[in-house]
């Protein structure tokens, strides 16, 4: 038996999944993503999955980053990948046998890919990766029902498939080789489940849980840290050095243009605190960002602040107690700037 030569049926998931794949990368675009080279942040913004935020809680990010894709090339490699494979697939496991290992493999090369939490990673590789392992379990367990060269021509298609993607994987350091073998090894698990005959229904809720318990072991595995800013975080980052930049010239400019005591205290509290208050609200939107750095930066921008205050109540008074007080806060707040360099 061949399921490749028996009356083809039409591989309505297989193409859905792949429209669905399409629509994602036009709803990506129409986001702001580039469609050639999308930025790393606008990736993890648009469901990109992250290690460090997918383990953290947010384990919907197993799902969503099977539908991204990093730039046009990406998706059109993985969408040959997918027709090629898929229309065959569907057909040796059913509809619904289809979509329940498709979901497993890519739900299971994503926590692979999450794991080091070194990038962000997104794509359909890993349940394209599976259905190919799928594919390959089905020849194994049912080798006996192929004629010889059936058998061998498929089983050298799928080596070659395998040879081709490990080696240009290796090849570059920007294709996720876990996502790969973690989807393919799921997606051979799960045609060793679906192939043999008999209890169907039962064996397709067993992939389909074997799914669920892999999204869940994202709530318990553990969280890699964090080792750069990411997406909306980044730009807030950003936003808030800009407006701190700008109010510390202000301060250096008027501690060294001579102006009086009086009008150096008027400049930090009409001009230099607001700006600083602007940029506090900023650096309080940072929510993704590596251990113990959203606290570093807090400290900081709190520090500073108390020692503009301290400073202008100093001067006003006529303390030099008080402004040498605040002079030891401004020197406490530039050594959380050592701990904010990534």
């Amino acid at each position: 038996m061949d399921p490749r030569t028996t009356k083809p049926s039409l591989p309505v998931v297989t193409i859905v999944l792949a429209a669905a794949n399409v629509i994602a990368f036009g709803a990506s675009i129409a986001a702001g993503a580039d469609p050639i080279t999308p930025t790393t942040d606008i990736m993890f913004d648009l469901g990109g999955n992250y290690g460090p935020v997918t383990l953290g809680g947010q384990s919907w990010r197993l799902v969503t980053s099977m539908f991204l894709h990093v730039g046009l090339l990406h998706l059109v490699m993985n969408m040959v990948g997918l027709i090629d494979g898929g229309r065959h697939v569907e057909r040796m496991y059913g509809r619904l046998g289809f979509v329940a290992l498709y979901l497993f493999s890519g739900v299971a090369g994503s926590l692979a890919s999450a794991l080091p939490g070194k990038a962000v990673s997104a794509g359909a590789s890993g349940a394209i990766f599976g259905v190919f392992g799928a594919w390959a379990a089905f020849l194994f367990l049912h080798r006996s029902r192929f004629d010889k060269e059936t058998l061998g021509t498929q089983a050298r298609g799928l080596l070659v498939f395998l040879a081709f993607n490990i080696w240009f994987g290796m090849s570059s350091s920007a294709i996720d080789m876990r996502a790969h073998v973690g989807g393919l090894f799921a997606g051979f698990a799960a045609g060793l489940i679906l192939s043999p005959p008999g209890h169907q229904r039962v064996r397709i809720a067993a992939v389909f849980v074997a799914a669920a318990c892999v999204i869940g072991a994202a709530h318990v595995v553990p969280t890699p840290p964090a080792d750069m800013l990411i997406g909306s975080s980044r730009e807030r980052y950003n936003e808030f050095v800009a407006l701190q930049m700008k109010a510390l010239e202000r301060f250096d400019g008027m501690a060294k243009s001579g102006a009086t005591d009086e009008a150096i205290a008027d400049v930090i509290e009409k001009e230099i605190l607001p700006t600083w208050r602007e940029g506090k609200v900023l650096a309080w939107k940072v929510d993704y960002a590596p251990p113990g750095y959203i606290d570093n930066l807090r400290a900081y921008v709190e520090t500073r602040e108390r020692a503009f205050v301290e400073m202008v109540a100093a001067i006003r008074k006529q303390d030099h107690d008080a402004a040498m007080a605040a002079m030891k806060l401004m020197t406490e707040s530039a050594a959380y700037v050592e701990k904010l360099k990534l």
